[in-house]
């Protein structure tokens, strides 16, 4: 008996329909598919948002000052224990059919929960003599982690997602490992989203961890963006060999990170071939490893691209509008940032545009010539 794609293909309403419909073959469930409740627009949402940090910020303010005029002075100790008051406050909102009811009150329970992250862990931080060390990273990733299995609440747990990242990148900065920060989000990445029609009742949870690690493995390819990438200087020095610089600039951490994020690509264009009965021989196959190959060598000097392609493609293959639209903004990032980078005239750079966009032509030709042999039985010449 084959399971339904749960995690590998629809999105929206017409994901919930067909996947029903999907479960009625197999014998699973039985009846009409159960009515959804219609979300509330988007400027409600806002306003209650608004109101609701309005109302956690006054009762942080009203805890603060009442300490303050018991004690003299707010210790470690009363910081930490108003973050832990305030993530038990904040989950019991979350648990309460009220929250799970209104907007408001959960939206007033994401305020409160946050707060209590907040002086947790500068309770955490002052404690530990004022120092991001291992202990504040370890301890602060097991408290997020908490949140992450106990409140269901999506923007509490994509927020709480991006915050297990940044530990596990502070983690590694403290072992001195931080250069292999990009690869090892780009593998865990992978892994999730490709594992994620197994998580079972923890999709959900999966997806918007997936979300997280996304934009995570975007935002750690920054430094590469702003440190120049090595191609300034070498132009200035009147080097003809100046776009090759950056094959000598990176270090073997960021190919790692580039042969990574080109493995899943090549995998998921593998997968897709595999759909349609197709491989590497075809000219389908050839196509995918032209556009592997034209990916890594556009990605040495556009440091970032290969991470911002390859969470395209996860969007393409898992249908993840949110996916998609996060790597189009990054691919335009990364190529506006080599090409201001570039100290040469507007002639130059106009050139360099103009190879740029025959190459896209010439890709889509192609692609056109691909598809103009595919038999209507699916095969391909």
């Amino acid at each position: 008996m084959t399971e339904p794609q749960a995690g590998a293909g629809y999105s929206g309403r017409e994901s919930a329909a067909r996947l029903w419909q999907e479960l009625l073959q197999l014998g699973w469930v039985k009846g009409d598919e159960p009515e959804v409740a219609p979300a509330s627009p988007w400027y409600l949402v806002l306003l209650q948002l608004i109101a609701a940090w309005m109302a956690a910020s006054f009762l942080l303010g009203f805890m603060t000052s009442l300490l303050l005029l018991v004690l003299d002075e707010i210790d470690t100790g009363a910081i930490i224990g108003i973050g832990g008051f305030y993530s038990l406050l904040g989950l019991w909102l979350y648990r309460s059919p009220v929250s799970a009811a209104r907007e408001f009150a959960s939206q007033l329970a994401l305020a409160i929960n946050l707060s209590g992250l907040i002086a947790l862990g500068w309770g955490l931080f002052e404690l530990l003599d004022m120092h991001l060390s291992v202990p504040w990273y370890g301890g602060m990733a097991l408290v997020l982690a908490l949140h992450l299995m106990l409140i269901s609440h999506t923007p509490h747990q994509f927020i709480t997602a991006l915050g297990l990242c940044a530990c596990g990148t502070g983690l590694l900065q403290e072992y001195g490992a931080l250069a292999l920060a990009p690869a090892l989000t780009v593998l865990l990445l992978a892994l999730v989203w490709l594992t994620l029609s197994h998580w079972g009742l923890q999709y959900r949870r999966g997806r918007v961890l997936g979300y997280g690690l996304a934009l995570w493995v975007l935002f750690i390819q920054l430094p590469y963006l702003f440190n120049g990438q090595g191609v300034s200087e070498q132009h200035a020095q009147g080097m003809d060999w100046s776009l090759l610089a950056p094959l000598l600039h990176h270090d073997w951490q960021w190919y790692l990170s580039l042969l990574l994020s080109l493995g899943v690509i090549l995998l998921l264009g593998l997968k897709a071939l595999a759909q349609q009965g197709l491989g590497l021989g075809s000219r389908q196959g050839a196509l995918v490893l032209m556009a592997v190959a034209g990916v890594g060598l556009l990605s040495v000097p556009m440091a970032g691209l290969a991470a911002a392609v390859c969470v395209f493609i996860l969007g393409l293959y898992f249908k993840e509008r949110g996916l998609i639209c996060l790597a189009v903004l990054s691919c335009l990032l990364f190529i506006g940032g080599y090409y201001y980078s570039l100290r040469v005239d507007l002639m130059e750079k106009s050139l360099y545009l103009a190879g740029f966009g025959a190459a896209l032509l010439g890709a889509r030709g192609l692609m056109q010539w691909s598809l103009a042999h595919k038999t209507p039985g699916g095969n391909h010449d």
